[in-house]
């Protein structure tokens, strides 16, 4: 839980003058948003009250932003909004506001809405699915100016005397919630960047990498934009395409329902991390796939099997042969 800390911590004991401040941001400050907005919607869940959701966006949106942040500007601020910006600049998002930070300021005032609408206190049977939704693409908005900074570093790594400090920090910054989706990119990731020495030649396979695991940190290609022309390129899967898993090809789109596996590992680092509701909360409403394993377990298209399913209801539920036995 520390983590965080002994990061910043070590850096200054060794005089990392550049990287300190950037890892104080986007390790403990960004957490600490992400903490905020899930007590946004733990708040909505729990039905205690607006104040208490507002009180938690404010502060959310407060840290950002920072108090002397002039909107769209590069040269104010200190803050993650800043670093946005300065991400952005090497995107083709120089002038005024950064893709990044516009798609954030419109997630805050729209969760905002919803709090001043009260649709948690007025029950809206779909209110927290729906608020936790938009939470949910606002931590990828944030991971944003995390990989564009990412990649600035991997292709300048001569473009400061820390670069190889900021490379391995941006890698440990995203890289949990990579292992908590993609093992395997995961430790490709910890090989290539953590305690070796980043060498020029091996930029485009670190571009490739990052590019395969956009959607595991809720980010899109054009969401991150073109950094140059000469690296590879990142093209988002249009709408509809159809992929191929483990050798069977698939007819239609199934790219949501197929991402429950994430639902499933995460419930797994959730129950062995003995965060319980959180592992419930997953379960019941689902979190990377479009469908939910209560869904799954409690679907009425089961008992169409007839005897099949007559036979797994009594067997695990006893005479009275529960329909929802799985759940």
């Amino acid at each position: 839980a520390q983590y965080s800390n002994t990061l910043v911590t070590d850096l200054l004991n060794l005089d990392k003058v550049e990287a300190t401040p950037e890892a104080a941001l986007v390790t403990s400050v960004w957490m600490y948003i992400v903490h905020k907005l899930y007590e946004v919607t733990r708040a909505c869940q729990d039905n205690s009250g607006s104040s208490k959701m507002q009180q938690s966006l404010d502060i959310a949106a407060a840290l950002w932003i920072g108090v002397d942040q002039e909107e769209g500007d590069i040269d104010s601020g200190n803050m993650l909004y800043n670093l946005a910006q300065r991400a952005g600049e090497h995107f083709g998002q120089g002038l005024g506001e950064t893709t990044a930070n516009s798609l954030i300021i419109e997630a805050f005032n729209k969760v905002q809405l919803d709090i001043e609408n009260e649709i948690c206190e007025n029950k809206h049977p779909d209110a927290y699915i729906s608020l936790r939704s938009k939470i949910h693409d606002l931590i990828g908005y944030m991971t944003i100016p995390l990989i564009q900074r990412f990649i600035h570093h991997i292709m300048y790594p001569e473009s400061s005397n820390e670069n190889a400090d900021f490379i391995e920090l941006y890698a440990l910054s995203i890289g949990a919630r990579v292992a908590a989706c993609e093992p395997s990119s995961y430790l490709s990731m910890i090989n290539l960047f953590v305690g070796n020495d980043f060498k020029e030649s091996s930029q485009d396979q670190a571009i490739q990498l990052l590019h395969s695991i956009y959607s595991c940190v809720q980010v899109t290609c054009d969401q991150v934009g073109v950094y140059r022309d000469d690296i590879p390129e990142c093209i988002d899967a249009p709408d509809g395409e159809k992929v191929e898993y483990a050798g069977y090809p698939q007819t239609f789109d199934v790219s949501l329902p197929s991402r429950i596996d994430r639902d499933i590992l995460q419930i797994k680092i959730l129950t062995e991390t003995r965060a319980y509701e959180a592992a419930l909360d997953y379960y019941t409403n689902g979190y990377n796939s479009d469908v939910s394993l209560q869904d799954i377990a409690t679907s009425p298209g089961r008992a169409k099997i007839g005897k099949v399913f007559d036979a797994f209801a009594t067997y695990f539920s006893g005479p009275n042969s529960d329909p929802n036995y799985a759940d």
